[in-house]
């Protein structure tokens, strides 16, 4: 398979609320709160699911790049040379 690095999410935003695009929805992850209590929102399979917990803002925003990523791999798939 071929090497590949899949990109950061950009933020959009200040303060208490962040948001970030991807798969070319506008907003597809937001991280809001204030510190010690951060939630990340995240599309599920027929809403938005909110996941509450995050102790900062860092941490909300690094669960949105790992579940981005997992997306990402989950929709790849592996092609053989020579197919």
């Amino acid at each position: 398979m071929e090497a590949f690095q899949i990109r950061q999410l950009e933020w959009q935003g200040h303060g208490d609320k962040l948001e970030a695009s991807a798969f070319g929805i506008g907003v597809f992850y937001r991280v809001r709160g204030e510190p010690g209590a951060w939630e990340l929102m995240s599309p599920g399979k027929t809403q938005y699911v909110f996941t509450p917990g995050y102790e900062t803002q860092i941490d909300a925003k690094n669960a949105a790049q790992v579940d981005f990523e997992r997306r990402v791999r989950a929709s790849m798939t592996e092609v053989e040379k020579g197919t």
